[in-house]
């Protein structure tokens, strides 16, 4: 069984999903590897956006630059966080 965090949103009519993952995915070389695992719980083609918190509790995204872009500016309390369970 998986268990992670995730949220589906939208960004000038595109959707992505957001996911929490560990700090040190974010430059990871596994990082698209991991990034691929993800796909399978999300809709088809959409950009998976990961997100973790640095060492003051600040998030931390990485993706497609536009929704990175976009979700630096969103306050975090805004993304609307679901607890995927998978089997």
């Amino acid at each position: 069984m998986v268990k992670f965090e995730a949220a589906l949103m939208e960004h000038n009519g595109t959707p992505f999903a957001i996911v929490a993952v560990l700090p040190r995915i974010l430059n990871s070389p596994e990082r698209e590897d991991v990034r691929n695992n993800f796909r399978k719980y999300f809709p088809l083609g959409i950009p998976i956006i990961f997100t973790a918190k640095d060492a003051d509790g600040n998030p931390k995204y990485q993706g497609k630059y536009d929704i990175v872009k976009f979700l630096y500016q969103l306050d975090p309390k805004k993304i609307p966080w679901e607890r995927y369970d998978t089997i």
